[in-house]
């Protein structure tokens, strides 16, 4: 078996991460009479505790607890994983998995922790996350038009979506795709499309799509018809492709979507529209069941580091017994040679 992959992980970042631990980590009080106070050790005076709560504090006897548990760093950030991967932000998951790692939590038990974190964030990465809230209503907007061949309403939406975050590259992308569709249906002017890929490209210049768009459209070997049929069937070959093989990932609708716009003849809709009805809910059950195993994954790693962190402090229980009990034997002895 290789050595485990490390995921790298700026050092600032981290160290924000793990600076957060000790802040944010509750206290578990167990009192005598067996009610439990959860809550942080805010300091010990005169007998008494301090409990932070919130925003209250409160203050309880010294006598009246039976024993403190501090939750230990690697539980707390496993269960700060579970929180962060339950509201899709896988980056900043995985980046506490290396911070997790650095508190102790179990080796093999984060590396299934991450694999699942990879594989969920693949099929359900949100676009939007990075995205202006005031351009994701116009983006959420376009995309409900595209889903239903609204190509002029989508392509105003997003248009609104791009002034309004002009540096977001996924709302450049679908800027790109849209005009593409209006330049091979005769509606734009190779010097838009050439701007607008130039952009794109200027932002990310290995996109694969934005090369294509500007190489098929800049090919004069065939008409803007031939140029349109050529598109319409390298696509439709590709979701015909990538259905056959049982690959259900999102970007299969996406294709799916971005063929529709090219207005291919009734035949390809009719095979569109069966292959969506077919992938949509199979893509969308693997997403959940992806984002299941990374809660499944993560239950088995705090369960893990909570079990390790009972052991260790049974362990230090025995060993302090056994360090009193060899000081009170010594003790012992000294005073029987005394006499």
């Amino acid at each position: 078996m290789g050595t485990p992959r490390r995921w790298a992980v700026a050092p600032a970042a981290l160290a924000i991460v793990l600076a957060g631990v000790c802040a944010l980590r509750a206290d578990t009080i167990r009192l005598k009479d067996g009610r439990t106070i959860l809550g942080k050790v805010a300091g010990r005076e005169n007998g008494q505790v301090a409990i932070q709560i919130g925003d209250a504090k409160l203050a309880v006897a010294e006598s009246q607890i039976d024993r403190i548990e501090t939750e230990s760093d690697a539980v707390y950030l496993l269960k700060r994983i579970q929180d962060l991967a339950s509201r899709s932000q896988w980056d900043l998951a995985l980046q506490t998995c290396e911070a997790a790692a650095a508190a102790g939590a179990d080796a093999n038990v984060l590396q299934n922790l991450r694999a699942s974190l990879v594989s969920a964030r693949a099929l359900s990465k949100d676009p939007k996350e990075c995205m202006k809230p005031e351009a994701r209503k116009h983006y959420e907007s376009a995309m409900y038009m595209l889903d239903r061949a609204l190509l002029r309403e989508a392509a105003d939406e997003m248009a609104e979506a791009h002034q309004l975050d002009p540096e977001n590259l996924e709302i450049l992308r679908q800027v790109a795709a849209m005009d593409y569709a209006f330049y091979l249906r005769g509606d734009m002017p190779l010097s838009s499309l050439e701007k607008t890929v130039q952009k794109l490209l200027t932002l990310a210049p290995d996109d694969p799509n934005a090369k294509r768009y500007l190489a098929q459209a800049q090919n004069r070997e065939y008409s803007l018809e031939d140029q349109r049929k050529q598109a319409i069937e390298t696509l439709f070959e590709q979701i015909q492709r990538a259905y056959g093989e049982g690959r259900l990932e999102p970007q299969l609708l996406s294709d799916i979507r971005r063929l529709r716009s090219y207005q291919p003849d009734d035949a390809k809709l009719e095979e569109l529209a069966r292959i969506e009805a077919d992938v949509r809910p199979k893509i969308e059950a693997k997403i959940l069941q992806a984002q299941a195993g990374v809660q499944i994954a993560a239950n088995e790693a705090v369960q893990k580091a909570v079990q390790e962190r009972k052991d260790a402090v049974v362990q230090d229980a025995q060993k302090a017994k056994g360090e009193a009990l060899k000081g009170f034997n010594a003790k012992k002895a000294r005073k029987g040679r005394g006499r």
